[in-house]
């Protein structure tokens, strides 16, 4: 009996109540070690992993019937598969929230843009921190766009064989000179918040932007690209870096309507001299 605890001091070691403990007896979660004569229940000291196991997985919303299945299963193979699905979906969810915290550093930005007249005048736009992306390249080029749906759809998919969920879902344009018909290389590309896989990795680095905010479809994103590229050869910036083509609607952009973010990346003349 010496690693044995009544009901009430288990409760009290789990940082729980009777209540909860009787609930997930009623269940077949967490039966007790020991019920003597008189009925009182008690509890094995290494049940104290099971329990802890219980409350991560009820804390990250398993749902205590799956839970269940998950301490029944006496196979471990099955248990591992059962384990490796509840991380994926965990990481789903985790990329999700991740991305979304992403966004909504730049709603206030769009959304005064969007809801500005001048809402197709460029501006300087501040990335301030790196963030590392997911790309997949693009072959053959999209010109139009049902290629770029396509694209996107197949960006999509190599995200989920990689578990890397888009949001949102972007454009590379890793040159100079945007859309120039010779040596296009693109890319579609999602926000990936976690420490570099490889050196292959694109990274969109920390610094300043010239951005554009474009409204439309995607056949004339060139207009805006044309008009950033004006903004930065009468300004005293240069061009230091990709251009980055963000779509905020979170789905296969529309023919119209769609909210499209453009930057380029861009440093100071003076800067470069010094």
């Amino acid at each position: 009996m010496e690693h044995l605890f009544s009901i009430g001091k288990f409760a009290k070691m789990c940082n729980t109540t009777v209540d909860t403990l009787n609930h997930y007896e009623h269940l077949g979660l967490l039966s007790p070690a020991y019920i003597n004569e008189t009925h009182r229940r008690f509890y094995d000291i290494r049940q104290y992993n099971t329990f802890c196991h219980i409350q991560h997985l009820a804390e990250i919303g398993t749902p205590l019937t799956e839970i269940k299945e998950m301490l029944q299963c006496g196979n471990p193979v099955e248990l591992s598969a059962l384990l490796e699905e509840k991380e994926r979906s965990l990481r789903k969810q985790l990329y999700y929230l991740q991305s979304s915290m992403m966004y909504f550093d730049d709603v206030y930005t769009l959304n005064q843009l969007i809801n500005n007249e001048d809402s197709n005048k460029p501006f300087i736009y501040i990335q301030p921190t790196q963030t590392n992306l997911f790309a997949t390249l693009i072959e053959p080029q999209p010109n139009n766009y049902v290629e770029f749906a396509e694209a996107l759809k197949h960006h999509k998919n190599n995200c989920d064989r990689n578990n890397v969920y888009p949001f949102p879902t972007g454009l590379i344009i890793p040159r100079k000179s945007p859309f120039a018909q010779i040596d296009r290389l693109f890319f579609c590309f999602s926000p990936l918040n976690a420490s570099l896989p490889d050196n292959k990795t694109p990274v969109q680095p920390a610094g300043e932007y010239a951005a554009i905010l474009h409204k439309g479809s995607f056949e004339s994103l060139h207009t805006s690209i044309q008009l950033l590229l004006d903004y930065i050869s009468a300004s005293q910036y240069i061009i230091a870096g990709d251009t980055y083509i963000s779509f905020y609607n979170n789905s296969i952009p529309k023919l119209q309507d769609t909210i499209t973010l453009i930057k380029i990346h861009i440093v100071r003349k003076d800067r470069l001299r010094s």
